[in-house]
């Protein structure tokens, strides 16, 4: 049977090469079967890389339109619930966190939102991308039917104008507030409250 060379030089061992090919296929599954288990835990106790990926859906792009001060406007947000929470997170938590504030407003209150004077001065020809749950599309759609509903706004607002009014919202909301809405939006997020000792 041939043989590599001396991997153990101190004794003057040779391996057969099957024995090296049975070596390198446990070491793959070995590795494999880590890899599992790490995907595992993230999946918060899904037992296999399918069930991680179903309990984890991809996230989405959605694109806002800033100028300079719209630009400033998401920072200072995204700072302050950075702060709250004591962590680092994603961008896309932010505008989550923003758009599910805005949709606890009151019917009435919605429109005045919209038409804020400050909104015009935060969109822009800067465009960004932002990613999060898939499921803040639902979001957005519904506070956009509930502004239509009211009759006070033409036409139908466009979804990176309802994020504006969602972050100058979410700029006037209070610590309370934030934390509140954070902690009730965290698993859609992908960021489980109560992790590493934060809410």
């Amino acid at each position: 049977m041939p043989v590599i060379g001396n991997p153990f030089p101190k004794t003057g061992n040779t391996l057969p090469v099957s024995s090296f090919v049975l070596l390198q296929d446990f070491a793959w599954r070995h590795r494999i079967a880590l890899c599992r288990r790490a995907l595992s835990s993230k999946g918060r106790g899904a037992s296999s890389v399918g069930e991680w990926k179903l309990a984890n859906p991809r996230s989405r792009a959605y694109k806002l339109q800033l100028s300079e001060q719209g630009i400033q406007l998401f920072l200072r947000c995204h700072g302050r619930l950075c702060g709250l929470v004591g962590d680092f997170l994603p961008y896309g938590s932010t505008l989550f966190v923003a758009a599910s504030l805005l949709r606890l407003c009151p019917a009435q209150d919605l429109p005045g939102e919209l038409l804020a004077p400050d909104i015009k001065g935060y969109g822009g020809r800067l465009v960004r991308y932002v990613g999060t749950s898939p499921t803040l599309s639902g979001v957005v759609q519904e506070i956009a039917s509930r502004i239509e509903e009211s009759g006070l706004v033409h036409p139908s607002p466009q979804t990176w104008k309802i994020f504006l009014a969602a972050l100058n919202h979410m700029e006037t909301a209070s610590d309370r507030e934030l934390l509140g809405i954070f902690c009730a939006v965290a698993r859609e997020i992908g960021r489980p409250p109560g992790r590493s000792g934060n809410p």
